[in-house]
This record gives structure tokens, sequence and C-alpha cells, in this order.
């Protein structure tokens, strides 16, 4: 461990990664209680059997850890826990490489990582609309697309969670994303994997049972947090959205709710 990454690539690998939470490693601060030592992820395509495939974790230009790739409910994800000491203040690069190892050592593949998706509302006309990476332009209030979300900071309040649930409950899919926008601009977009029970029994279907979604953010991306307005989305896999119903106000202690949107 400890190696530097650009003496050790090879080539390219086949495999395409995306890499959970990588909006945590653009503002470290290493005086927080809190450092996302454990990198997660899952393969979204490759040649060939996807599991069992050994990967290396790179942070700020050396090798930190190595794992496998596993399946867990229908995905090839990946983990590893990557010590404290190798962040730093402010923006930190993560990187994942697939490994190969011959008499000579240690080497590295580079993975593909697509660009990150990046939605926008439009609200120029008679309705506000969806606007997808690819710049479909969605209308929003879909009644088969729901879902609900919830929030809270961490007890040192150095994190802000933001969690619930999202799906497609008419076609009974998961959706593509649960889409984030802070005042009104582009925050997040992640995927749901989370086992939700409740909505299994509600709905009577297994095929949403992971439609849950916990996501993490810094403090720091929250510059006025009293000020801050948040409003969540589900994007479904077949163009259709819907915004996340909020609690009504008074159902939670860290956050207030009003009018559709979430406010610190």
């Amino acid at each position: 461990m400890g190696q530097r990454t650009d003496a050790l690539i090879q080539g390219q690998s086949d495999l395409t990664v995306e890499v959970d939470g990588t909006h945590l490693y653009r503002q470290v601060d290493l005086d927080s209680t809190f450092l996302l030592s454990r990198i997660s992820g899952r393969v979204l395509g490759g040649q060939g059997a996807q599991t069992g495939r050994s990967l290396a974790i790179g942070v700020n230009g050396a090798v930190r850890a190595v794992t496998q790739t596993s399946q867990l409910s229908g995905a090839t994800v990946f983990s590893a826990i990557v010590p404290e000491t190798a962040f730093r203040d402010g923006s930190n690069q993560i990187r994942i490489y697939e490994t190969r190892r011959s008499e000579s050592g240690l080497g590295l593949l580079s993975v593909k990582v697509p660009a990150p998706a990046s939605y926008r509302l439009d609200a120029s006309g008679a309705e506000t609309l969806l606007v997808t990476p690819e710049g479909t332009e969605i209308p929003i209030g879909d009644p088969g697309v729901t879902g609900w979300v919830v929030s809270r900071p961490s007890p040192d309040r150095s994190r802000i969670f933001i969690g619930g649930w999202g799906a497609d409950v008419e076609n009974r899919v998961l959706p593509r994303s649960i889409v984030l926008f802070r005042d009104g601009e582009f925050l997040y977009a992640g995927r749901t994997g989370r086992y939700r029970k409740d909505v299994v029994r509600t709905y009577g279907s297994s095929e949403i049972d992971n439609s849950g979604y916990l996501y993490e953010f810094s403090l720091l991306d929250f510059p006025d947090p009293a000020a801050t307005e948040i409003r969540v989305f589900i994007h479904s896999r077949d163009g259709k959205a819907s915004e996340s119903n909020y609690p009504p106000p008074g159902n939670t202690t860290n956050w207030h709710f009003r009018r559709g949107a979430a406010t610190f």
C-alpha cells in the first residue's frame, strides 16, 4: 500500500464503475469528526464475469486499499476501508483501478467512470420541468412515481443525512435517479438500494423492495443551512418524474418542511 498509482498503470480495464458519494470528497475537513473512510460503489458494465474482480482504491494518487467485487441485491458492488491519513483538507481525488498481478508485482488498469449526471429545473413556462442530463424535458407530477423523504443533521452537526424511498409504483420498478436540488440548483443524483419492508407491504411488490436511499453530505455543502431550500425529485426509468412527499411541519425536530420543499 502507498505505491504511486501513476507508476503502476499498465492499460485500460473493460470495467465501468460508479463511486458512491463522490461529493463528500470535494470539501474534506480533517478537523471534523466525520471522515468517509469507507469507499464503495458499483460496477455498471464490463466484459465477462464482473464478480470476483480485484480492484485497487486510489486516494490522492496512491494505492490505499485492495478489494474484490461481489453481488448484493442483484448489483455488482465493491467497498473498502482506507486510512484516514490518506485524506487532506479540501478536495480529494478518488480513483478505482482493476489490479493485474505479475512476476514484476502489482499493476493497475484504469476503469471507466461515467461523467456525473447533472439535472436542472426549468421554470420558465407554465409548469416546472425536470431536465435530464440528456436534455429531455419531463413534466413533474406523474402519480405513478412517488416516494417520501426525511432529513436530519448528525449528532455533531458535521453532516446532513437525506433519506427516504422512491419508486415507479405503477410499473413496480426502481427509479433511474433520486435528484436533489439546493436553492434551485442541482446538488446530487443518486440511486436507491436500501431495503424498505414498509414499501413492499404497502404496494405488495418485492420488485421495489430496494427503493430506499440514504445520502450523506458535509455541512460544508450548506454555508447557510437555515436559509437553504432542498427539493427532491424521483426520475423513473421510462421518462416520468414526480416530486417527493415531505413530512408536514412539526413532524421532525431537526428540519422544517414547507410548501413541498425542505428548509433547515
